[in-house]
């Protein structure tokens, strides 16, 4: 699983929720967001992912959370 996943999951776990959460968040499917956390995507994608966790936890990711990760 990737740092960035971890990472997120963790936020949410803190605060009572889970990816499913996130994406209801979002406004997609879960199965689009672990795709998304999985491989390369938009900028826009990013910013909605990192601003849809802020609003839920509180917990603000920065631009190195979604740096790939170097051992995979």
């Amino acid at each position: 699983m990737s740092k960035l996943k971890n990472r997120i999951k963790a936020a949410l776990a803190k605060e009572g929720y889970n990816l499913a959460d996130l994406a209801r968040r979002m406004d997609i499917h879960q199965s689009s967001l672990s795709i998304y956390l999985r491989g390369n995507m938009r900028m826009s994608t990013a910013l909605k992912i990192s601003s849809s966790l802020a609003d839920m936890t509180g917990y603000h990711l920065t631009l190195n959370d979604f740096r790939k990760d170097e051992d995979q």
